[in-house]
């Protein structure tokens, strides 16, 4: 899906997604990504919600968000109870969505100027 003309801007926007991808200023991301206003980190190495664990947790909250969208992929599908006590425990809010539901999420947030990130599961 295509959702705008990349974006000249300082912001990072997703400009479109589909099965493996996920496209921010002309490029291709086919793995799995953070991403923020500021901020796009390729090769994020978590490759399922069963891996997020401190170390990839303490990566997202280095990004010093308000809120996290976590993108599990083609589907929704909930992290551990420790991954979701992680984040109430440092104050920051989270919510669990498909990665097409993250992205449109991502995009609406990001421009109305919110300290989001986006913990995209790209398969």
């Amino acid at each position: 899906m295509k959702f705008s003309e990349d974006r000249d801007d300082e912001v990072h926007v997703i400009a479109g997604y589909g099965p493996g991808f996920v496209r921010i200023r002309g490029v291709d991301y086919h793995a799995s990504l953070l991403l923020a206003a500021d901020h796009v980190e390729a090769d994020w190495p978590c490759r399922s919600v069963e891996m997020l664990e401190p170390a990839l947790l303490d990566r997202i909250a280095g990004l010093d968000p308000e809120l996290v969208l976590i993108g599990s992929g083609e589907r929704q599908q909930f992290p551990g109870r420790e991954a979701l006590e992680y984040f109430r425990s440092h104050g920051i809010g989270v919510e669990i969505m498909d990665t097409p539901a993250a992205c449109r999420t991502y995009n609406l947030l990001v421009l109305e100027g919110r300290r989001v990130v986006a913990a995209l599961i790209v398969a």
